[in-house]
């Protein structure tokens, strides 16, 4: 038999040994350091809102038309002015999970999903209404999945920087 013990001192490995003592951590500050970098703009693109709407308006159905009137007369927003509720409405948290981070993406205007659609793709039907999407108003989802793709992209170059700086001791 044929054995030999070696013993590495190196400060490149002292903080990869720390960093790894601190995963958790680690992949929590690279989370929040993308989230505050993105939250802005992110919010801003929700946020936004079309021109006016394109006439002549395609009601889904007479029933359609004739409620949203109502209301509207209701509310004594005849002509009708937005009221920017659902552009102020969103809202974005990363909320810290056991193992890493979740973030929510919200908005609390309960008539959102007629304006905006589901907030995923495969939520079931698109309760977009046509004359929203002949408006302007961009499906949420495919925005969303754009921002989760570039926050996923931003957090692995966070999260390899990390890494890389600590090895490097």
């Amino acid at each position: 038999m044929i054995r030999t013990d070696v013993i590495v001192q190196s400060k490149r490995l002292d903080g990869l040994a720390a960093l790894f003592k601190d995963a958790r951590e680690t992949t929590l500050a690279a989370g929040r350091d993308v989230f505050d970098a993105e939250r802005a703009e992110l919010l801003n693109e929700l946020a936004h809102e079309p021109g006016p709407v394109k006439r002549p308006i395609q009601w889904t159905s007479e029933k359609q038309r004739r409620a949203v009137m109502a209301k509207l007369r209701k509310q004594g927003n005849i002509p009708y002015q937005r009221t920017q509720r659902l552009s102020k409405s969103w809202f974005i948290r990363l909320d810290e999970q056991r193992n890493g981070f979740a973030m929510t993406i919200a908005n609390s205007v309960k008539y959102a999903p007629y304006v905006v659609g589901n907030i995923r793709r495969k939520s079931g039907p698109d309760p977009q209404q046509r004359f929203h999407k002949n408006t302007g108003w961009f499906p949420v989802a495919l925005t969303i999945d754009f921002w989760v793709e570039s926050y996923t992209e931003a957090f692995t170059t966070r999260f390899t920087t990390l890494i890389r700086d600590a090895a490097k001791g």
